[in-house]
């Protein structure tokens, strides 16, 4: 997990800090889902094992007076977000297998009332979606 920000993510000026707990927030999301999908978190090289590398490339904080300002709903200003870029690589060939790109806003509601909360639910949401798209590549159903 590695903060490389673009510079529309230094544009941003989020407190170094805040990023480095976001980035712990992230691996503690990916490992949370993929562990309910039964996936074993491991820190060595192995058959059948990945190694994923990613990094948050952009955190975009809301601006919480216009997620709550009936005007801005159409336009979607103010919500906050999140940039990352992730390589799944075979850890014992060293060959990529799959890489994303992703950057998403985050949804009006109680996420938005904090500074970094829909950057949190973008977060959320990725893990989630990584488990999931990992389940169909084994055939499994997550239960």
């Amino acid at each position: 997990m590695q903060i490389r920000l673009t510079k529309k993510g230094r544009d941003h000026d989020v407190d170094r800090s805040k990023l480095t707990e976001l980035a712990k927030y992230t691996r503690k999301q990916i490992a949370l889902e993929l562990s309910k999908s039964g996936y074993e978190i491991v820190r060595e090289s192995g058959p059948g094992t990945l190694t994923i590398r990613l990094a948050l490339t952009d955190v975009d904080p809301a601006i919480i007076a216009l997620n709550i300002h009936p005007g801005s709903i159409l336009t979607g200003a103010g919500l906050g977000g999140a940039s990352a870029e992730a390589e799944f690589i075979d850890s014992l060939s060293g060959k990529v297998v799959a890489a994303a790109l992703e950057s998403q806003k985050g949804e009006r509601g109680f996420d938005g009332l904090t500074k970094y909360g829909n950057a949190e639910n973008v977060i959320q949401r990725w893990a989630k979606r990584l488990a999931i798209r990992m389940d169909k590549e084994h055939g499994k159903t997550r239960k």
